[in-house]
């Protein structure tokens, strides 16, 4: 029987720490004992261990344990120290030198020379309290300590042996050289190890940059009169300002000096970015604008609404959507989504560039490299609009985060010697003469800001208690031992509190300190603390704080213990919840995280529903089906019960962001995966929803039969709960798959067109309401009805200008754009895939779609703008996403351009593969276009058909090749009338005039002019009564040659 123990379940009484830990082991005790015997064998013994334990206490170590014939130590923790790694070597020269020198005195009072050797390793370890009988006691666990027992193993008598990451911390300061590569037990690979030597005075770059500085102001001069000049000037000729450098070069300070210099001037508004808004859409974006809108009277929402009315163009209407967005709410209107996302990115960056444009303001976004791919999307847009005179102001790591036309950058590089003096000089004004001093400190610092100002407080504190400054001859140390000097000097509460702050962000919010703290005063004495320490600063124009660099703030969490983490995020999420319900929604990304780590996905799951709907509205795709994603894991991994509305929540818009996506297969795994789930609601609207959108996915996968059948089960839970509206959404999908199979007829799709009228006009599903019309559309232009199917795409225009939808815009454009390319009018479609280019957002299908119309087009008037490698490519990733219609046209194009090229056998080779991927299935509509231009192709190549584009030059061989298909074009078109006429079954409209126009084509050639006229004449007419006025024209010149 196995009994679980209750410690198991308790937490961590310690902290993760970076440490380097040592181990001294005394060789050849076996052989002493036998020697000495096992009284002065322990004599012996007891007296060596206890001269290196003073050793390693004396250099900063810990002594955890004596076991044997070895001691084990740690330096950094529980106490940090600045110079970990050097210590330990220091300390192990000094055993070893210690152990030497003794040896005389041990031959004589025992016979033998005793000798050690001794293990260093580095990493995170946790240091915790452990008491196992009663009495609690230091230890430490972790890899490094695993580490260090081998290598003192692997060491020879006298030889301090380090494994890799200690020689890295060395380095400069302590002498080593490589001793060997070996395997250890318990590691992977090979472990090289290096012997430890003396101390030695040359020093090397520290590499990391951290934090800012916080003293004087110093050797930035030239940057200040630069950024100053730019902020200041009336006419700047640069849109974008990039303030750039490593961490801890001082960007934000240099920034916020000159800032602090325009009192008086114009104002300035910034925007923090942090490393968790890479997943928080839009967030910095927000932010800019509400602090922006915070400087006037933008106090409610009908004075937000006013604000952002007077930042649009003129007589534009803010969207409900953009002011739930910037107060931070839920949407007042849950039926928008996704299908305004483009409206609502147009307002924010119409915004911008007006915000950037005021004489009176500055805006400022520090840390782009932190941007998510929506913000950086909308702020390159608004920089690419904004007038002349317009600015932005970054700080970044690097130059590229956003595009401009017209840009600058201001780079800060380490602080030069001169410049270090200078600082050290107006900071310690009184060690202004000890050149010793200033020497060390300027040798050591190594032109990071942070570590002047670091060392600086040593020398203060020094000169403060003894009235002297001293400083010892070593390293600054790793990153973290740095800041947990400082950290370390807090009381064990505040380090607790501060703990719990850091795991809440990087900003410290007032009343989140006052929360934990539970007073004002508390709070303030807890801030000044941190500040004196170098931890937090005050977070301008703010009543809050922030730690003063986010090294610091993860360095902080990183020493959380994980058993300890779940119990500091749910704390997280109680004090952003009780103390900032007035942004609820706002707040979702943030509470979603801390309810998920803290191991409560029954609160986290209808978080995470707000912040995937808040992407999908404007959006951002991939950010939403991330989110879902987790909402999925959650409920796999999760054995509590998740209640109906919000599985049915979540199921539905998960499916309806992957649909918009176009990922198919997910649609299905996910229906089926949950299908059992909704079969057992008592609401059945969400089933017949989630059958909808599955046999809409499995139409865009050409399962027909399957997706006939979904629809139809879609369409009777609907009937049978009398909902209307999940009736319309059946019968729409149904539409789609009618239309692009061969199971129904134009009737029966014209029918449903009717019977779903009145949903698709009420607004309740924008998205649904514009596929209904493409369907149409593309039956209309399948079947020859060109007016009706140009005219069902106006109407799609028409819907975007009388519900303010910039989606239905791109969507009815590029959809027109399909009826024109059809019918070879170049210009108009063209004209149509730029306007649609124009309304649709970058990523999206809308966008993609028409660029490749638009490339198509090119190809067709001979002045092609892309290679076939490109088209390849394209065309292999849409196949493997299931795109396959778009995948076809390009797989068409690129033929085109082969013979285009000259390459005639090529583009033949490229349609025989193409006809390959048709005979698995694919829209009738497509393929029926598919088969007349391939007639038309071969009767150009036969010479009844006069070329669209000046002919190619060909070589020899691909002049052979189209001998070849001249000489059996005309029995190839023969078979694809056929084809058509057994498939198809045109009898009027465009598709049927082209018909007749090959059918005469061959009469012509076969010596039936009669036939061939009256075929000719009867298209005319028809190509006219359809407005085709290529093929109209083409065909009254073929009638003029006979």
């Amino acid at each position: 029987m196995i009994i679980e123990s209750e410690a198991l379940n308790q937490s961590v009484t310690g902290e993760k720490r970076w440490v380097t830990t040592f181990m001294a082991d005394i060789v050849g005790s076996t052989e002493l004992t036998e020697k000495l015997g096992p009284e002065k064998t322990f004599m012996l013994v007891k007296d060596l261990l206890t001269r290196i334990a003073s050793v390693v206490t004396e250099y900063g170590g810990r002594n955890i344990s004596f076991a044997g014939d070895n001691t084990f130590a740690i330096f950094g923790a529980p106490v940090a120290m600045e110079q970990s790694s050097i210590q330990a070597a220091r300390a192990a020269q000094a055993a070893m030198a210690l152990v030497r020198e003794a040896a005389p005195a041990y031959l004589k009072s025992h016979g033998v020379e005793p000798q050690i050797r001794i293990g260093l390793a580095g990493g995170e370890v946790l240091v915790a309290q452990m008491g196992i009988t009663g009495e609690e006691s230091l230890n430490a666990l972790g890899s490094a300590v695993n580490l260090t027992a081998r290598i003192q193993a692997a060491a020879a008598p006298g030889q301090i042996l380090c494994s890799e990451a200690v020689r890295a911390e060395l380095e400069g300061f302590v002498a080593t050289d490589f001793a060997q590569q070996v395997s250890l037990k318990g590691f992977e690979g090979k472990n090289q190890l290096f012997s430890v030597g003396a101390l030695v005075k040359d020093q090397t770059s520290l590499g990391g940059r951290m934090a800012r500085s916080k003293t004087a102001f110093v050797g930035r001069d030239n940057q200040v009169a630069a950024l100053r000049e730019w902020l200041l000037d009336d006419a700047p000729t640069a849109t974008l300002m990039c303030v750039s450098g490593p961490a801890g070069m001082g960007k934000s300070r240099l920034v916020r000096h000159v800032a602090d210099q325009l009192e008086g001037g114009p104002s300035v508004v910034f925007a923090y970015t942090a490393s968790e808004d890479q997943s928080a859409v839009l967030r910095p974006v927000v932010s800019l604008i509400r602090d922006a809108a915070g400087q006037t009277t933008a106090k409610n929402r009908d004075q937000l609404t006013e604000w952002i009315r007077q930042n649009l163009v003129s007589g534009a209407t803010p969207r409900d959507a953009l002011v739930d967005l910037l107060m931070g709410v839920a949407s007042h209107n849950n039926n928008t989504d996704g299908y305004s996302a483009d409206a609502l990115r147009e307002q924010l960056v119409t915004i911008l560039v007006s915000l950037l444009a005021r004489p009176d303001l500055r805006l400022v976004i520090e840390d782009t490299h932190w941007l998510d791919a929506i913000s950086r999307q909308v702020l390159t847009q608004a920089l690419q609009r904004a007038p002349a005179g317009s600015r932005l102001l970054v700080t970044s790591r690097t130059t590229d985060d956003l595009d401009a036309p017209a840009q600058a950058a201001i780079s800060l590089e380490p602080l030069s010697s001169g410049e270090v003096t200078q600082l050290v000089r107006s900071a310690l004004p009184d060690l202004a003469n000890d050149e010793a001093i200033i020497q060390l400190l300027t040798r050591r610092c190594e032109g990071n800001p942070l570590f002047a100002e670091e060392i600086m407080r040593h020398l203060k504190t020094a000169h403060k208690e003894s009235g002297a400054g001293t400083l010892s001859e070593t390293s600054i140390g790793s990153i973290q031992n740095l800041i947990f000097t400082r950290f370390d000097r807090l009381s064990p509460e505040d380090k607790h509190l501060l703990k719990q702050l850091a795991v809440v962000g990087r900003l410290i919010r007032r009343d989140h300190l006052v929360w934990f703290a539970g007073t004002d005063e508390k709070a303030d004495q807890i801030a000044e603390g941190a500040i004196e320490n170098g931890l937090v600063e005050r977070a301008p124009g703010t009543l809050h704080w922030r730690f003063a660099h986010v090294l610091i703030r993860d360095a902080i969490v990183a020493s959380i213990p994980d058993m300890d983490l779940p119990a500091f995020h749910a704390d997280a999420a109680n004090v952003i919840q009780s103390t900032q319900v007035a942004r609820r929604d706002d707040l979702a990304p943030a509470l979603a995280r801390h309810l998920d780590l803290a191991g409560k996905p029954e609160e986290a799951i209808g978080f995470y529903l707000t912040v995937a709907r808040s992407h999908w509205r404007v959006y951002a795709l991939d950010e939403a089906w991330a989110v879902f994603e987790r909402i999925r894991e959650m409920i796999a991994e999760s054995s509590f019960r998740v209640p109906d509305h919000i599985l049915a929540d979540f199921i539905v818009s998960y499916c309806k962001v992957l649909d918009i996506s176009g990922k198919y297969e997910t649609v299905i795994d996910v229906s089926e995966q949950f299908l059992a789930a909704l079969q057992e609601q008592s609401d059945k609207a969400a089933l017949s929803h989630l059958l909808t959108l599955k046999a809409k996915a499995q139409s865009e996968l050409l399962q027909w039969d399957d997706a006939l059948e979904t629809a139809e089960a879609a369409l009777k839970i609907a009937d049978e709960i009398g909902d209307d509206d999940s009736a319309a959404r059946a019968k729409i999908a149904k539409m789609h798959l009618l239309n692009e199979s061969f199971l129904g007829d134009f009737a029966e799709i014209q029918q449903l067109f009717a019977e779903t009228e009145s949903y698709a006009n009420s607004g309740k599903d924008p998205h649904l309401a514009l596929e209904r019309l493409y369907v149409m559309t593309s039956c209309f232009r399948r079947t020859g009805n060109v007016p009706k199917a140009m005219a069902t795409a106006n109407e799609m225009l028409q819907y975007g200008e009388s519900h303010d939808d910039r989606h239905a815009y791109a969507y009815g454009y590029w959809t027109r754009a399909s009826v024109h390319a059809m019918l070879e009018h170049h210009d108009d479609t063209m004209s149509d895939c730029q306007e649609s280019l124009k309304y649709s957002i970058p990523g999206t299908l809308d966008h993609f779609t028409a660029n490749v119309f638009l490339r198509g087009t090119k190809i067709a008037i001979g002045a092609p703008e892309t290679t076939n490698e490109e088209l390849e490519a394209t065309y292999e990733s849409l196949m493997n996403s299931s795109e396959f219609a778009v995948a076809v046209l390009l797989g068409w194009y690129s033929a085109g351009l082969h013979i285009l090229s000259g390459r005639l056998r090529e583009g033949w080779h490229r349609l025989e593969k193409l006809e390959v991927v048709m005979e698995n299935g694919l829209d009738r509509g497509l393929l029926a276009q598919y088969w007349l231009k391939k007639a038309e192709l071969l009767l150009t190549i036969r010479g009844l058909l006069p070329p669209t584009v000046k002919p190619p030059r060909m070589s020899l061989s691909n002049l052979v090749f189209g001998m070849r298909l001249r000489f059996g074009a005309i029995a190839m078109v023969k078979e694809i009338i056929s084809h058509l006429d057994q498939k198809m079954g045109y009898t009027d409209g465009f598709q049927f005039a082209r018909l007749l126009v090959f059918q005469g084509l061959i009469d012509k050639a076969e010596r039936r002019k009669p036939q061939a006229r009256e075929r000719l004449q009867r298209a005319v007419e028809i190509f006219s009564r359809c407005g085709a006025k290529f093929h109209e024209t083409q065909t009254r010149e073929l009638l003029a040659k006979l």
